[in-house]
């Protein structure tokens, strides 16, 4: 017979994310960089952040930078965090909310969408800047919000979102080296923006590991990821058939990405990976 009472002990509570207000430790104003200071000791699923005296069209002067004991690891302007941590996932819209969300809510298993999570020591530093530059034309204030659960044993994962840039000489085929590679590095989703990418091919070890041409890839990122592909851009999501885990893509074995475009010029590129900082445990089979 099932014990009942200890079945719903052990099952309730087991993933209900909370939320916590913070303030700003320091004074944030149009034209300088102030700081929250966060409680660590949990495990955190979503960074989003509430502006007010902004409009749409100066998001790009709206920065943050996450930083983990005094190593930035998330560092994203408000303009990308609405195109690719928003409208890719085809999210709410409303003014003068950003969010990262960390936990991706459309994994299969309760540990895919927590794979990606912050976990956090009471030993941590966790500190979130904020710079509003001096092209907004109000004054502008803000507050945060965590979506939070318990604190874990381990940290097995770091999150890690950034972007950059780099340049193809050519038109046609160009392949690039990918920079942050090693065995403990993996991607859930990168972003090309460039207008005229019409194909990418992924490379380990010199070999053809991924062929994706942009309309089929578009059509696969709708109809199975159920993304909202945007303009201009090339995403290549390893995650989108909804395992958080399995899905990630290695960067070891020189992984190379090759780009087929109409012409040279720049492409700037946003990714989200995971850095593994400590081994996962070995299962006894004893």
């Amino acid at each position: 017979m099932l014990n009942y009472p200890l079945l719903i002990q052990n099952l309730v509570g087991r993933y209900y994310p909370v939320t916590r207000e913070y303030v700003p430790t320091s004074a944030i104003i149009k034209g300088s960089k102030g700081h929250f200071t966060i409680d660590t000791g949990m495990t955190i699923g979503e960074f989003e952040w509430i502006v007010t005296g902004t409009t749409n069209a100066e998001a790009e002067h709206i920065l943050f930078d996450i930083k983990l004991n005094n190593e930035s690891i998330i560092e994203l302007n408000g303009a990308e965090i609405h195109q690719f941590m928003r409208d890719y996932h085809g999210r709410k819209v409303q003014a003068g909310r950003f969010t990262i969300p960390l936990a991706d809510m459309l994994y299969r298993t309760k540990e895919g969408i927590q794979s990606s999570e912050l976990v956090t020591k009471p030993e941590d530093r966790l500190i979130v800047h904020v710079t509003f530059g001096n092209a907004i034309t109000g004054n502008p204030g803000i507050r945060m919000r965590l979506r939070e659960t318990p604190s874990q044993p381990e940290r097995y994962f770091v999150p890690r979102i950034y972007s950059s840039s780099f340049d193809l000489l050519s038109s046609g085929r160009n392949k690039w080296k990918f920079p942050r590679f090693g065995v403990d590095k993996f991607i859930r989703r990168i972003h090309f923006q460039m207008a005229g990418i019409n194909a990418v091919n992924i490379f380990q070890s010199d070999k053809n590991q991924n062929e994706m041409v942009l309309a089929d890839n578009n059509y696969d990122l709708e109809n199975i990821g159920k993304k909202v592909p945007q303009a201009n851009t090339f995403t290549v999501d390893s995650t989108m058939y909804g395992l958080g885990l399995d899905g990630l893509q290695t960067t070891i074995n020189k992984l190379q990405y090759e780009l087929d475009v109409d012409a040279a010029g720049k492409v700037d590129y946003l990714v989200e990976m995971l850095e593994q900082v400590k081994d996962l445990p070995t299962p006894d089979n004893s």
